[in-house]
């Protein structure tokens, strides 16, 4: 039996974590798309949302397509080797 509407909550607080991704994803990332998977596919796959993926490939697709290497460059850029050891920490924690 189906549960009334009017028993479901209206407003859901949703606490999301959020992580980058591994040089490993990025390379299954970068693998994954070159044959041919779908987002979502991919997204199974290294166990992320289809939105990040959509996100990775829009932020790091250049002139050729998306490559794993760059990328990952692009990623320490935006987060200095300080601010990486305390995002890992606090992961890790």
């Amino acid at each position: 039996m189906p549960v009334p509407s009017f028993a479901l909550p209206t407003k859901v607080k949703r606490i999301m974590g959020y992580r980058q991704l591994t040089q490993g994803q990025r390379c299954q990332l970068y693998a994954l798309n070159n044959t041919g998977f779908s987002q979502q596919a991919i997204a199974n796959a290294i166990g992320v949302d289809q939105s990040t993926v959509c996100r990775e490939l829009e932020r790091n697709t250049g002139g050729k397509s998306y490559r794993c290497k760059p990328a990952q460059e692009r990623a320490r850029r935006r987060y200095p080797p300080k601010l990486m050891a305390e995002y890992m920490a606090a992961d890790a924690a």
